[in-house]
Formats: C-alpha cells, structure tokens, sequence
C-alpha cells in the first residue's frame, strides 16, 4: 500500500512538471522529458520496495531460541515381568477297573481279639472305574498274613461305575499275640488284580491286634480263729 502511494506521488509531479514544460515552450518532446522522470520514478520505486522489507524486519522483535538440555535416561532396573501363561488342564485319567476307598464297616484298624477268635471283616469299596464289576469279579487275598480267609471271594452282585458296594471276608484271629495285618485286592474275569491308589494298584488290608487274656488269682481265704473261753474256778 505504501509502495502505490510513493509511486502515484512520483508520477504526479512528473505530470505538473510535463504540464508546465509544455506550457511554457510550446510543443515539446514528450518521450524525452518523460524518460529521465521515468527513469527516476522506477528508481525511486525500487528503493522503496528495498527498504519496505528491511524496515519490517528490522521491527521484528526478537525471538529467544531455547537451549536443549540433555536428560540423561536412566535404564529401569527392574526386569519386565515374563509373559503370564496358564498351562493346559492335564487330561482326566480313566481306568476300566479301579476301587475307591469309602471306610470300614467292621472291625476298624487296630481292633483287638483273643487268640483263635473268628470274625467277620467288610469294607465299603466304590467303583471309580468305567467298567461294571460283575458277579465274575472277586475279592483276592493279596499279600500278609491270611488268617484263615479265602483266597477269594465272589462279588455277590453288579456294581456299576460310580455305586458303593459292602464286601466281606471270614476270618480268624491268629493263636500267637501280635500285630497282624492281612492285605487284599480286586480282581477281574480276565485274572487282573487292582484296587486304590492313582496307578490302581494299591491293597486295602484288615488291622489287628490279637492280645492273650491276663489270668487273675481267686486269693484264699485264712478262716478267723474262733475265741473259746476258760471257765474260773469258784
């Protein structure tokens, strides 16, 4: 805007001064009196557009650049955590023949009797299995002192997986005291012997004490002597 204005002031008075030229001499050579005012307004217009800029800029107030500063980073110490996994669930085991333990019926661990005493001893066995224990199953003596029981017993009706069943065995005490414990097991139609535990090897047993009676003496009696009186003479 600065710039049109200087620049029409220039041309205006180049215009009064070719007016007055050529009122005062007639008819002159207008292309040679305007090319010096020519020549001189482009010279002044180019020293105008010079200055605008530096005076601009010169009236730029100046701008305060930030020094960096150099943050040191430290390294973490502490180790990133590993990745969390859950590991697969482990397949469910399954067995076609396999006891589980349920309690005694009789003659729990530890049971005492006499020398030669007969008793009865159950179990309460649960079929844990995937196969039906049949009839053609039976309860085996194993290994331990037989005390006078079968070696072996048939299942005396079916028992399906998952159902409770009570068997028992006839046995007698030994004649000797001490501590005995007799051990048993399942056994299949095909002859395969199984029972308790993860691999479904592992007896279930009877537990007894045989203990001899203690004997007590009847103690004897001393009969008391009778006082017998002496007669005073008179």
């Amino acid at each position: 805007m600065l710039i049109r204005k200087n620049l029409f002031i220039v041309l205006s008075l180049a215009a009064i001064i070719v007016t007055s030229a050529c009122a005062g001499r007639g008819t002159p050579d207008v292309s040679a009196t305007l090319a010096p005012m020519y020549t001189a307004a482009a010279q002044t217009l180019q020293a105008l557009t010079t200055q605008i800029p530096m005076a601009v800029t010169t009236n730029v107030p100046p701008q305060t650049i930030p020094t960096p500063t150099n943050t040191p980073i430290v390294p973490s110490l502490t180790p990133p955590a590993p990745p969390t996994s859950v590991p697969p669930a482990p397949p469910a085991v399954t067995r076609c023949d396999w006891v589980g333990w349920v309690g005694d019926v009789s003659v729990p661990d530890g049971s005492s009797f006499a020398p030669s005493t007969s008793f009865t001893k159950t179990w309460r066995l649960k079929n844990i299995g995937t196969c039906t224990w049949t009839t053609a199953y039976a309860l085996v003596y194993s290994s331990g002192p037989q005390m006078g029981g079968p070696a072996a017993v048939n299942l005396p009706g079916n028992v399906a997986p998952g159902q409770v069943v009570d068997l028992s065995v006839s046995l007698t005490a030994p004649s000797a005291a001490g501590h005995y414990r007799g051990y048993w097991l399942l056994q299949n139609p095909s002859g395969v012997k199984f029972g308790l535990g993860a691999q479904a090897t592992t007896p279930f047993y009877v537990d007894i004490n045989v203990v001899t009676p203690t004997l007590t003496s009847t103690p004897t009696l001393t009969p008391t002597p009778t006082p017998t009186s002496i007669p005073y003479p008179f």
